[in-house]
């Protein structure tokens, strides 16, 4: 799972020199919501719209309610990796054109939010409070929470993505239920759920919600997300749908060869003549049907390989997948196809090689059960060049050069490719068709063949009878001559590359060549032999081959020994009993093959993991290292089946729990000991992240970095360095942990949702006496010490009380509730519902208490201030001209927002009233100062107090504009 780290610092337009006009040019609302609406509307109309919407009766032929069946996969698919984007904070990558697969009414809305943000507008959520649910997008900040017809609401815009209104707030309610009115005339209906149940656009309780129903903000940006709406993609990665359905189901398999169905993606693949979709590629029941159903769109598989014509590897995995499918199939249709319908000759005349391979596959299957060495070697007799598994290998060959020469863009390469693959059809033919001819002359039917035998020339040459023999004989020569230059081109190939290559490599290409002389020098020889009539012709040819298969195996076992031996240790015995298992074919005993695989698994493992933390550490270069922990690998039992040559054993992939084995890692020193660690390839910061997933894990931080600890399921007993390190709980805890933050000024952060309902979490910093505690709802605790900060979690309730050293708490959750310590606390308060914050006892006069308030706040609860001496700052995300101050009883009411009663910040005691009924403050105004965004100060008069008998007050506000080069001092 990716990480994701958000930043702990209140957010910068609390800066009083930041103007949001600083950064985008002013533009009217109305401007942002009719572009954002049309940019999106246009992109909804071309896909699969919405699954909740049909015209017409409810049968299968319906074109309005297949679509809608359609867009509810598509929109199910979309929900889950959106969901997955917002756990794991992944922004999908912008795309040139705007694509909208399907969607529903939130969809849309969210939709048109992220793009007004993106446009540099304010946008929102909102949804009615009955009936379905229906959600839309404000444009504009909205003057209050909740309303049911949006009257007086000036300058602000709503567009409805699912009705298709667009119009300013006030003109919203009739707009739409104009709409509605129009979609029944037009006998549109909507679906209620999933079982198909109708409703009329103009229901009665529908119109009434539309009409008097309360409707109320549902999503909008915060501090920490000023466009929550960022990791939301409105179609499919259909390729991350595949890698998921590799991950539950396994790879597909052809044969001896493993699959991945991202791969089969890559190059190009269609399901049926289409392109994939939400089925995704499910396993079939047989191989062959699923091979039958695949075909690769020829355009996409070309520019796969001119992407990766420098890498031999990618180019010869990419053959044996194409073959390994090819010979499963039994479908007639092509194999390659183009959706445009040019395929061009080069993908057309493939298309026939592959298919011919088909046929020569059925055939050796059949010649198996004969004769083996003839599959690979001259046939039945010596005159026979090329074998049914010789024939296969040449198309194999000549279809990997033209494709080679497709990547490379090689004229040369193309031609002798084309050209081999020509010399295979005629050498075949050749082989096949003169001896029969041979046989057909000597019945002497032909009578222009039976007139030449009787001429001179005719006689010299041994008559109809030897004329005949001859041409049937001369089969095998003939094959051989056409084919014999491509051997030779194959084994010059093979010395060339050896020369431009080192190692193992170039000894492998050497090899290679000098085979495939033997072979064209020994067939040559024999067909001569043959044609002479050579008796023996045929036992050498096959003692000779059988000596060539014999030496490549020698080979081929001992390069493979070789190579296992680089990548798992191995005793004298198991090279042996490898050794001689792969001379034959084989590849060694099961438990060598399960050793072998887990640790192929491990290597791909840690591949995967490097390239995501790399991928990570980019978009987050205060991060100089990564590490990681180690997978759960498990191997699995193989497969036996039939295949080409008998039974064979197909070796299963092993089981890979990603990061869920239990780690010991002792950083303390650095990283320099540790085996699984990546590096920043764009390091600007020192920083050290933590990534070992789940298990039961022990870690120590290094000591002069700042560790960050990406934390898991299973038991974790974590220590941090002696700097400013961050505990990021990201999964709901199960077990009792240890959490040690070490020295510096170290933070927990929750960032996971609950499982249950019960959402409740208690956290107790520890003290300088006393250890702490962090406690969920489930009841399983987890032991602190040496934290002094505490982010919570936006789908949490937390309860939090500070140690007696000065702390950061940023409170995210619905309903936070802190209390403070003996110290220089900032809170920075994000969260909904009611926030309770009590800044505790013990204050004095050289401590300062500060406050962060977001504007999404609805009410912020403050105690303790009144009778403490400590110094109170309350940073606003407000404009100046927005606030107002008011005594309401023994409580300073801080109004931010025009006409918001229901959103306030409420100081509670600041007020007494004696037994005279004077009334008077309790703190001076020096103590309690405001800060706005636009950059004043602003000081309460709280000595100017009423002594008439009223309830509240009207406060005075001495306003102050701070200067431009003016810093918030000690900003979190």
């Amino acid at each position: 799972m990716s990480p994701s780290i958000p930043a702990i610092a209140a957010p910068s337009h609390f800066h009083p020199t930041l103007r949001h006009s600083e950064s985008l040019p002013q533009r009217s609302n109305a401007d942002i919501a009719q572009e954002a609406f049309r940019t999106i509307r246009r992109a909804y109309s071309n896909g699969l719209k919405s699954s909740n919407k049909v015209y017409g009766a409810d049968t299968e032929d319906n074109f309005y309610v297949r679509r809608a069946a359609a867009a509810e996969q598509v929109n199910l698919l979309l929900q889950r990796q959106n969901r997955e984007n917002l756990r794991n904070q992944f922004v999908p990558p912008m795309a040139g054109k705007k694509v909208f697969e399907a969607g529903n009414c939130g969809e849309l809305a969210r939709a048109i939010a992220k793009e007004v943000v993106l446009k540099g507008g304010y946008a929102e959520v909102w949804s009615f409070e009955q009936v379905g649910d229906h959600a839309f997008t404000v444009i504009g900040h909205p003057p209050a929470r909740e309303s049911v017809n949006f009257a007086n609401w000036r300058g602000i815009w709503i567009a409805d993505g699912w009705t298709g209104v667009l119009s300013a707030a006030p003109e919203y309610i009739a707009t739409l239920s104009d709409t509605m009115q129009r979609w029944q005339r037009a006998g549109r209906q909507i679906l209620v759920n999933t079982q198909g149940e109708r409703a009329s656009p103009t229901e009665k309780s529908w119109m009434e919600s539309i009409l008097s129903g309360k409707k109320f903000r549902l999503e909008a940006p915060s501090t920490h997300h000023p466009n929550p709406w960022i990791t939301m993609q409105t179609a499919v990665d259909y390729r991350r749908h595949l890698a998921r359905q590799d991950d539950q189901s396994g790879t597909l398999r052809f044969g001896d060869v493993r699959v991945s169905r991202t791969e089969l993606y890559d190059m190009g693949v269609l399901l049926d003549g289409k392109s994939i979709g939400p089925e995704g590629i499910r396993v079939q029941p047989s191989r062959g049907e699923l091979a039958n159903r695949l075909q690769f769109d020829s355009q996409i598989f070309a520019d796969l390989l001119r992407t990766h014509h420098h890498s031999s590897q990618s180019s010869l995995r990419q053959h044996a997948v194409l073959f390994a499918i090819s010979q499963h199939r039994t479908s007639t249709r092509p194999l390659m196809v183009n959706r445009s319908g040019n395929i061009g000759k080069l993908f057309s005349l493939i298309n026939l090689k592959l298919a011919k391979l088909n046929g020569l596959a059925q055939r050796g299957r059949a010649r198996l059960q004969q004769n083996l060495v003839t599959l690979i070697l001259p046939g039945k007799k010596a005159v026979r060049h090329t074998g049914v598994g010789l024939q296969i290998f040449g198309i194999y060959n000549s279809v990997r050069g033209i494709h080679q020469g497709i990547a490379e863009g090689k004229p040369d390469e193309l031609a002798v490719s084309l050209g081999a693959l020509s010399a295979e059809g005629v050498s075949f033919a050749a082989e096949r068709w003169l001896p029969a001819f041979g046989k057909y002359l000597q019945k002497g039917q032909v009578q222009v063949f039976n007139a030449f035998a009787q001429t001179p020339v005719g006689i010299k040459l041994g008559g109809s009878s030897r004329i005949s023999n001859n041409i049937g004989r001369s089969a095998g020569a003939i094959g051989v001559l056409i084919s014999l230059p491509f051997d030779i081109y194959s084994a010059s190939g093979s010395f060339t590359a050896a020369g431009k290559s080192r190692g193992k490599a170039a000894q492998d290409h050497y090899v290679h060549g000098g085979l495939a002389v033997a072979g064209a020098s020994s067939a040559l020889a024999l067909a001569g032999a043959a044609y002479a009539g050579v008796a023996a012709a045929g036992p050498i040819g096959i003692a000779l081959g059988t000596l060539l298969a014999l030496g490549s195996g020698l080979y081929s076992g001992v390069r493979y020994v070789e190579d296992l031996a680089n990548q798992i240790e191995l005793t004298g015995w198991d090279r042996f009993v490898t050794g001689i298992s792969a001379v034959f074919g084989g590849s060694g005993p099961q438990y060598i093959q399960d050793r072998l695989a887990v640790h192929q698994a491990t290597q791909r493992y840690r591949s995967k993991k490097t390239a995501e933390l790399q991928q990570f550490m980019a978009k987050n270069p205060g991060f100089q290292f990564a590490l990681f922990g180690q997978a759960a690998i498990t191997p699995q039992p193989p497969d036996v089946e039939d295949a080409f040559v008998g039974t064979v054993t197909l070796q299963n992939a092993p089981t890979v729990e990603d990061n869920a084995a239990n780690d010991v890692i002792d950083g303390r020193n650095g990283v320099q000991g540790v085996a699984q660690v990546v590096s920043n390839p764009v390091a600007q910061g020192t920083d050290i992240f933590w990534s070992t997933g789940d298990g039961n894990d022990r870690l120590a931080g290094v000591r002069d970095r700042n560790n960050t600890f990406d934390i898991r399921r299973g038991v974790k007993t974590l220590t941090g360095g002696d700097r400013q390190d961050t505990f990021q709980i990201n999964v709901e805890p199960t077990h009792a942990g240890l959490f040690d933050g070490g020295r510096g000024r170290n933070t927990l952060h929750l960032n996971y949702v609950p499982r249950g309902t019960d959402s409740e979490i208690e956290i107790k910093l520890p003290t300088r006496s006393s250890h702490g505690y962090l406690t969920t709802a489930n009841n399983v605790t987890s032991k602190l010490s040496a934290f002094s900060n505490v982010i919570t979690s936006a789908q949490l309730r937390s309860f939090i009380t500070a140690s007696e050293g000065d702390s950061v708490l940023v409170l995210n959750g619905m309903g936070d509730r802190a209390c403070g310590g003996a110290g220089s606390d900032v809170y920075v308060v994000n969260g909904r519902g009611v926030i309770d914050i009590d800044v505790g006892e013990g204050l004095t006069s050289q401590h300062l208490t500060r406050f962060y308030i977001a504007r999404t706040v609805d009410q912020v609860m403050i105690a303790g201030l009144a009778t403490g001496l400590a110094k109170t700052e309350l940073n606003l995300d407000f404009d100046s001209s927005e606030i107002r101050v008011h005594r309401y009883g023994s409580v300073l009411e801080i109004l931010p927002g025009e006409e918001q009663r229901a959103r306030k910040v409420i100081l509670s005691g600041m007020f007494h009233q004696d037994a005279n009924g004077t009334r008077y403050a309790l703190r001076s105004s020096q103590a309690l100062t405001l800060i706005s965004r636009d950059g004043y100060v602003l000081v309460p008069e709280l000595e100017s107090l009423s002594q008439e008998n009223v309830v509240w007050d009207v406060l005075p506000l001495v306003a102050t504009q701070l200067p431009d080069d003016f810093s918030i001092p000690g900003k979190v």
